[in-house]
Parts: C-alpha cells; sequence; structure tokens
C-alpha cells in the first residue's frame, strides 16, 4: 500500500522546541539557585511563587508542544495523525470539507495550518510549519480531494503536481511599481544602525586587545544585525511577476511568475515586521517581512494585486 508520511522540520520542531525548552528550565534553575543563594532576607514565598509559575508554564508548553506535534501518514483509505498521547485515523469518507490554505490557533497565536472538517461536527488540523515535505502532504490531499470530488478511485501514487512557469531569476526588464519605504526611520533600520555601529566598536576592541572572547561579543552584535536586516523586504509588481527584494542584502532578488502563485496572504510571523505570504501553487509558502511599508502602501500593494486576480487572504484567517 502506498503511504506518505511527514517529516519533521529541523528549525521548526527540533531546534526552537529545544531552545524554548531550555529557557524555561534554564530560568526556573536561576530562580532556584538565586533563592538558595541569596542572602537578602527576603520572603521566602516570592521566591517559592516563581518557581511555581516557571514550573507550570514548562509543563504546559511541554504538554502543548507534544499534543500538536503529530506525525502524519496519508494512504488510499485515511490519514493518521499520530502523538505520544493518541492516535487518530480518519477516514476519507468521515471528511466534510478540507481547507489546505488558512490558520488555526497554537499558543494563542494563528498559525497556517491544514483544517480536516468532520461529518460529526468536530474539527483537527496540523501546523504546516512543522513539517519540512508539508508541499507533498497538501499534494497528496489536494489529490484525494479532487479524486472524490470526481467520483475516482483514491490513488495518490497519482499526484497531480502544479508545474511552475520556468524563468530566470533576473528581474524582469519592464516596468514594474514598486512598494517600499523609508527604513532608516523604522524600529529595523534604528536596531541595524544600533548594532552595526557595536559590532564596529567590538570588532575594533578585539583588534586592539587580540582577546579571543571578544570575539563572542562580535558575533553577538552581528547576529541582531542579520535579524534586522531579514525584516527589510520590499516589493515590486508587474503585469506578469512579483519580485522581492531587500534592502541591506542587494543581491537578494525572489522573482514569482504571477500565474504561479495560488494565494497571497497578508501575515505576520512572532514578533517579526508584517510581510507578506506567497503560497504557489504547487503548495510551497514563503514569508517575506517588509518592516519599511507604511499602512498606505499595503493598501496600495493590496489593491494592484486584487486587480490582477490574485487571491488575497487577511493576516488572521
Amino acid at each position: 500500500m502506498t503511504k506518505i508520511k511527514s517529516k519533521f522540520s529541523w528549525v521548526h520542531t527540533y531546534l526552537i522546541f529545544s531552545l524554548l525548552f531550555l529557557l524555561y528550565v534554564g530560568m526556573l534553575i536561576g530562580v532556584i539557585f538565586a533563592y538558595l543563594s541569596s542572602n537578602v532576607q527576603k520572603p521566602a514565598y516570592q521566591y517559592i511563587l516563581w518557581i511555581i509559575v516557571l514550573i507550570v508554564l514548562t509543563g504546559l508548553f511541554v504538554l502543548s508542544s507534544l499534543k500538536i506535534f503529530r506525525t502524519i501518514t496519508i494512504t488510499n483509505q485515511s490519514i493518521v495523525l499520530r502523538t505520544v498521547f493518541k492516535r487518530q485515523e480518519i477516514l476519507w469518507s468521515e471528511v466534510k470539507a478540507l481547507k489546505l490554505h488558512g490558520k488555526e490557533n497554537w499558543l494563542f497565536t494563528p498559525q497556517e495550518a491544514t483544517t480536516f472538517f468532520l461529518h460529526n461536527g468536530e474539527k483537527t488540523f496540523f501546523l504546516n510549519s512543522l513539517y519540512r515535505n508539508t508541499s507533498l502532504l497538501k499534494l497528496a490531499l489536494n489529490t484525494i480531494k479532487k479524486q472524490y470530488l470526481r467520483n475516482q478511485p483514491m490513488d495518490i501514487q497519482k499526484l497531480e503536481q502544479y508545474k511552475l512557469e520556468q524563468f530566470s531569476q533576473k528581474t524582469p526588464n519592464y516596468p514594474m511599481t514598486g512598494y517600499s519605504g523609508n527604513f532608516w526611520l523604522t524600529i529595523n533600520g534604528i536596531g541595524l544602525i544600533f548594532f552595526f555601529v557595536a559590532t564596529l566598536f567590538w570588532l575594533m576592541v578585539l583588534l586592539i586587545g587580540r582577546d579571543i572572547e571578544i570575539g563572542l561579543f562580535v558575533f553577538f552584535s552581528f547576529l541582531p544585525m542579520a535579524l534586522f536586516a531579514r525584516q527589510l523586504n520590499y516589493f515590486h509588481l508587474g503585469k506578469h511577476h512579483l519580485v522581492i527584494k531587500n534592502h541591506i542584502w542587494k543581491p537578494y532578488t525572489r522573482i514569482y511568475h504571477l500565474d504561479d502563485i495560488e494565494e497571497v496572504v497578508f501575515d505576520s510571523v512572532g514578533n517579526s515586521s508584517d510581510g507578506l505570504r506567497v503560497i504557489t501553487k504547487d503548495f510551497k509558502s514563503v514569508f517575506f517581512p517588509a518592516g519599511s511599508l507604511r499602512p498606505g502602501t499595503w493598501q496600495k500593494l493590496e489593491k494592484a494585486l486584487r486587480k490582477r486576480k490574485i487571491r488575497i487572504r487577511p493576516k488572521y484567517f
């Protein structure tokens, strides 16, 4: 029997979970250590309260993560969602509707998800970012959805793949409208300048003192610069293409043919700047934060995309 199995994302599943878990545990250990070594006559209940709160938060985070980190197996008969606590098998005959593009809440934050609505009134979903083969999973689900609507036998061996337009990654040489802003006056621009100066300062200290340990300060000053720079994308929109560029990383260019775009989401991820999530017809999704754009510029871009018959989805749906 043909099966398609999910593969967890190294970054969004293993790495982020490990970092957040270590953060919670580190804070807990820090509070316990402060309580045991403190010579200040502070009430003990203050430390105990913090210890209890951090233990509860750590437990809730781990429990919620284990419930949402599901291994997925798709077959011609059903989809199996398995966690460490539960195994759920959903037959295709039990599915009333399938939403391939949309959001569901996890940890009080809307996340891109694939949602199943069942005939018994229940719904279940999986988060797209947790898997490095999400596009393959969605392709299989879309194939099954089409076969069901056509009253054809379910067969995921016959995946209906969409072939993207082939074109160069050089910017098209016809007139395009730019959607940008003055990034120096934004939080990202100011942060970039601050950490650039900090990096130069620690670099000079390193060169003068030749102390290898100062290299850590150089690294931790440079890292925020890269993160701020990543928030500073901007867009060009033409008759046939959407082009993404970056204010800081000038060589960076990403080009989409408009015919390949399934949907554009005006989105944000965590504490990042607002941006565009571009979802192509082969079910691949990329988020481009654009911290330099003002509300008026976003409105103009949305209007221009609608004029070109591109499907638009708001931030929280």
